[in-house]
């Protein structure tokens, strides 16, 4: 068994699902930024200091258009307050994601997917689907940065050149992936019916226990009107 210093990745799962649905039906601003900052220290637990970073000042950004700058009332500005305010409302689970799309190893995720009961189709579409993301635009950034090397200029001024040394490679190099991902997931078993097991899986410990009981702690305060009190 490899550990390392993260959450279980049952605990993560049940959260975006859960809390991903509570933050839309909650509307209290306290709430909101405790869960805020529950995702945040679970990213700085793990080690990703940086994506906490970067995120706290998405997350800034958004709060300061929402409260603090007063839109026009125009259809267009009130399409970016909207936006915002979404932004400040799913951000905590976009941290989360963005933790299980990035760092979760292939036979973890299908693992997991398969002890929650998911069959091998679902399985494999989730797993070829949140692998894909992350390998893809990697792949973008390699293309780019090959054509920066080479003097290529495929700036949106330039359509005709963008679409040929840029958005071609790009689709073919896509198509590629999609191939070798799907035969990576089947030399891990994505379809495998048998019982799976991953040595990258992360077992339970105090620290997904203190976690779950601190998510358990804010539900119970929403539920109670105990938040509305502080």
């Amino acid at each position: 068994m490899i550990e390392q210093r993260r959450i279980n990745l049952f605990v993560l799962i049940f959260m975006n699902l859960i809390f991903g649905t509570l933050i839309l039906v909650w509307n209290n601003f306290k709430l909101d930024m405790i869960y805020f900052c529950i995702c945040s220290l679970i990213l700085i637990y793990s080690g990703k200091t940086k994506r906490f970073i970067k995120f706290l000042i998405f997350y800034l950004i958004c709060l300061y258009i929402v409260f603090y700058i007063k839109l026009p009332d125009d259809s267009f500005f009130s399409f970016i307050g909207f936006i915002s305010y979404s932004n400040v409302k799913m951000c905590p689970t976009y941290m989360i994601a963005s933790f299980i799309v990035l760092d979760i190893r292939t036979s973890e995720l299908i693992y997991v997917l398969g002890k929650l009961g998911f069959g091998k189709k679902i399985r494999f579409a989730c797993t070829i689907t949140l692998k894909f993301i992350p390998i893809y635009f990697a792949e973008k950034r390699i293309i780019k940065n090959a054509l920066k090397l080479r003097g290529i200029d495929v700036s949106f001024t330039k359509p005709i050149k963008r679409f040929e040394y840029y958005i071609v490679p790009t689709l073919f190099r896509a198509s590629n992936i999609a191939n070798e991902m799907t035969e990576s997931a089947y030399t891990r078993c994505a379809m495998c019916t048998d019982n799976m097991n991953s040595i990258y899986y992360k077992k339970f410990d105090i620290v997904d226990f203190i976690l779950i009981v601190m998510l358990i702690l804010l539900v119970a305060s929403w539920g109670g009107g105990f938040i509305d009190k502080i």
